[in-house]
């Protein structure tokens, strides 16, 4: 948990397993005192195409319903600190800083993406949240693949930051058998 390059190559596998379903492909998640009798019993006494060993306990991910009222609580973002959305440009980013004015009283936002204002329906976006209650947006132009770019906009920000969503992404669609060394480097760049 909470390491990213093992969350990377969880997802690569899921995308193998989805790709070759006639393969049995399980992802295990142990801890260091997992036992090797544990762990044999997860394996093979189970279905379940993922599961986690913490603490001699055996488990398996689930989506579970959770009411608005006590989603509502878990998310609490303070109105005068400012929000990042990394991709803040593309669809995903524009819904996303709609619903973080709309329903969580974001007032401040910072939306990056590779073009800045200069992206397709930028200066839309900036309307449409200012429209929605936002005080103040910007847009900057930042590849976050890139360090230093990244880190004149976190660091541009000073200590007014609050949150941040990561949403940034290049599209390279194809199937892991023709994927190459270089389209996985640059799909995966922006979320490394």
């Amino acid at each position: 948990a909470g390491d990213p390059v093992q969350a990377a190559l969880w997802g690569l596998l899921r995308t193998a397993r989805t790709e070759y379903p006639e393969r049995t492909i399980r992802l295990l998640d142990l801890d260091e005192a997992a036992s090797p009798e544990t762990t044999a019993r997860a394996l093979f006494s189970t279905g379940e195409p993922e599961l986690a060993v913490i603490g001699g306990r055996v488990t398996a991910p689930r989506l579970v319903r959770v009411s608005a009222a006590d989603a509502s609580e878990r998310v609490v973002l303070d109105p005068e600190r400012t929000v990042l959305v990394t991709g803040g440009t593309g669809e995903l980013g524009r819904e996303l800083a709609e619903h973080l004015v709309r329903h969580h009283g974001v007032r401040h936002l910072v939306l990056t993406s590779r073009q800045g204002e200069a992206a397709p329906g930028a200066a839309d976006v900036c309307s449409a949240l200012v429209a929605a209650g936002a005080e103040s947006v910007r847009i900057e132009a930042c590849d976050v693949a890139d360090r230093e770019q990244i880190a004149t906009v976190v660091n541009g920000l000073g200590g007014a930051l609050g949150s941040v969503f990561h949403l940034a992404a290049v599209l390279d669609d194809g199937l892991l058998a023709g994927q190459s060394a270089e389209r996985f480097a640059r799909v995966l760049a922006p979320k490394a």
